[in-house]
């Protein structure tokens, strides 16, 4: 793969690949499933490994990682959250934080309110649900910093 910042995501791969990474990008069939790439590695055992990515767009405001969470997409259906990808990767200025997607999902299932009425506007999505008018889509905003590394499986990345 290329190491010119002329693609999506060219900073990640760029990084994946300084620490050690083979990146293939994914075929269109993985994309379809929520991938964007995949890492092939050593494995603790030393076995090779590949690990698929997603890689998604944040936002750090005063020291809190916040991130937009993808319940369902525009068309209704399953959102990246439940897609096939082994880990979710959020990209901030200054590094990237790559979490365990099964984690991330058992996080979400236990701190989102489910239960509550959708919210109408996106700065009151902080751990509930919002849509945009006129859309299928259903996502929630979490903070990443308030992760327990104890129960969540997630690294940070410098850039």
């Amino acid at each position: 793969m290329s190491k010119s910042n002329s693609f999506w995501g060219a900073n990640f791969v760029e990084l994946a690949q300084k620490k050690g990474f083979l990146v293939k990008k994914a075929t269109s069939h993985e994309f379809s499933r929520f991938i964007n790439f995949i890492l092939v590695g050593k494995s603790a055992d030393g076995k090779p490994q590949s690990v698929s990515v997603s890689l998604k767009p944040s936002l750090n405001k005063k020291g809190n990682l916040w991130a937009w969470i993808e319940i369902k997409n525009k068309k209704g259906k399953p959102g990246w959250l439940y897609g096939d990808a082994h880990f979710i990767v959020f990209e901030f200025s200054d590094s990237f934080f790559l979490i365990k997607r099964k984690d991330l999902l058992e996080y979400i299932n236990v701190n989102v309110d489910f239960n509550s009425p959708i919210v109408q506007h996106s700065w009151a999505a902080k751990y509930k649900l919002f849509q945009r008018p006129s859309h299928l889509d259903q996502i929630t905003k979490i903070n990443l910093s308030k992760l327990n590394p104890d129960t969540v499986e997630f690294s940070i990345w410098k850039k």
